[in-house]
This record gives C-alpha cells, sequence and structure tokens, in this order.
C-alpha cells in the first residue's frame, strides 16, 4: 500500500532501517507537532518533547528541557492565531531507536507592529524513542532556504 504524498510533494527516500510493522513512523511526531500548533495546545507541544529535550529558535537561541520549552512557547504568544504547515522532505534512521526528520515549515499570521505576516524555512528534527514514543530530543528551526 502506497503512502499518501504531503503537500504534492514526492516521498524521499528514507535511509536506514525501516520501522518494524505496526510502529509509530518517526514522522508522525511532526503531524502531532503542527496539529497541536494550529489548536493552540502549548502543553500537547511540549509533551512531544523528552524532558532534556532542546529546541534551537531560528535566532539561535537554544530552549533546554520540555519545561522551559512549553514556558518559552507560553510567553512568547507564538501560537496566538498562527497556522504553521509543513513538509517532510527526508526520515533517516540511524538505529532502532533513533530517527532525524527533516522537511520545511510556513508559518502565517504573525503579528508585528499590527501587519500579519509569514515566516518559512526548514527543520531538523532528532527523535528518540523511549517507552515505544519517538520523542524530540533536538529541534533545529531556520528561517529562509537549505541551501
Amino acid at each position: 500500500m502506497n503512502k499518501p504524498l504531503q503537500r504534492g510533494r514526492p516521498e524521499r527516500p528514507r535511509r536506514g532501517s525501516s520501522p518494524a510493522q505496526g510502529e509509530t513512523p518517526p514522522d508522525d511526531t511532526v503531524k502531532k507537532l503542527v496539529r497541536t500548533w494550529n489548536q493552540g495546545k502549548v502543553e500537547n507541544i511540549a509533551s512531544l518533547f523528552a524532558a532534556d529535550g532542546t529546541l534551537i529558535i531560528p535566532t539561535g537561541t537554544s530552549i533546554q528541557s520540555r519545561s522551559e520549552i512549553e514556558k518559552m512557547i507560553a510567553e512568547k504568544g507564538l501560537l496566538k492565531e498562527t497556522t504553521l504547515s509543513n513538509t517532510v522532505d527526508e526520515i533517516a534512521r540511524p538505529d532502532a531507536e533513533t530517527a532525524i526528520v527533516k522537511g520545511t515549515y510556513q508559518l502565517e499570521g504573525i503579528k508585528i507592529l499590527g501587519f500579519s505576516t509569514s515566516a518559512t524555512g526548514f527543520y531538523v528534527l532528532r527523535q528518540i524513542k523511549q517507552e515505544g514514543r519517538w520523542l524530540i530530543s533536538r529541534a533545529e528551526v531556520n528561517r529562509g532556504n537549505k541551501d
């Protein structure tokens, strides 16, 4: 059975080991992140990170730990009236307990000085499997193109 294509882009070849039959694929974490972002659920976004996870935002600032990530997202009001969309371009599985998911994103509805704008960029999520769940151990979010 073929997987549906995301946003009209062909699925890219995956490297490394394949997920076991019936296992949740690592890109499901990205889908949950986008869905919970668009629902405005800060605590649910933070729960997708490992307890000692790291989020590196486009300014280069590094936020350490699930609780600090939740606090930063809530304090900055990042979810308010914004819509996040993404593509998954590549999934690598260096081993059975690690996945690296790369893709692009677009964040629309950002309010700056009363004007609405959008931001686009790319991300790299390093995920680890803990108790059968894929959790983000390190997320790097960048603006602009990969090249």
